[in-house]
């Protein structure tokens, strides 16, 4: 019915906007946090697991490939025939198959320590844009209560990736 219109609109965010867009981004900030260190961690036990897993199993190649050295050499002194000779090329193919497997799996296990650190990318870059946003909103909070704050003749502004640029003000004549 009545409208009421102030002379001079601040385009600009008000006070309540502002506070209400950084409580809004420090919670998505926090969850997407939250998100991040869970899928590092479900990817390093995964990785980590699968390695143990091969590594065990070269283990027990290379466990196994010495009881048949042993079984070779029992065979080997107590015959000095063919059969330890089988014997002895089968316990070594067993070692050499089980010395190969464990050193993979003992690398994925490295592998999967190094990779600690290092969230899914699209998690990596929403988390920098939310943390991007989030600090050019305390900018224009902090410009709008503190009227020191731009007084150097610069204007913070908000680019399109959600990091604060500055800029340099207009000059306007009256």
């Amino acid at each position: 019915m009545f409208g009421f219109r102030r002379k001079h609109e601040d385009p600009s965010p008000s006070v309540i906007e502002l506070v209400r867009r950084i409580v809004s981004d420090a919670i998505r900030l926090v969850r997407e946090n939250v998100e991040l260190v869970k899928a590092r961690f479900s990817r390093t036990l995964k990785r980590a697991g699968i390695g143990a897993g091969v590594a065990a199993g070269g283990a027990t190649m290379v466990f196994l490939g010495l009881v048949g050295l042993l079984v070779a050499a029992g065979l080997g002194l107590a015959l000095v025939v063919d059969p330890w000779a089988a014997a002895l090329i089968v316990s070594g193919a067993l070692l050499g198959a089980g010395a190969a497997t464990a050193l993979l799996g003992v690398k994925e296990v490295r592998t999967a320590i190094d990779e600690r650190s290092h969230g899914p990318v699209d998690m990596e870059t929403a988390l920098q844009e939310t943390r991007y946003r989030l600090e050019a909103e305390l900018d224009a909070l902090t410009a709008k209560l503190d009227p020191r704050h731009g007084s150097n003749g610069l204007e913070q502004a908000a680019g399109s990736n959600g990091r604060a640029q500055t800029m340099p003000m207009p000059r306007t004549s009256k």
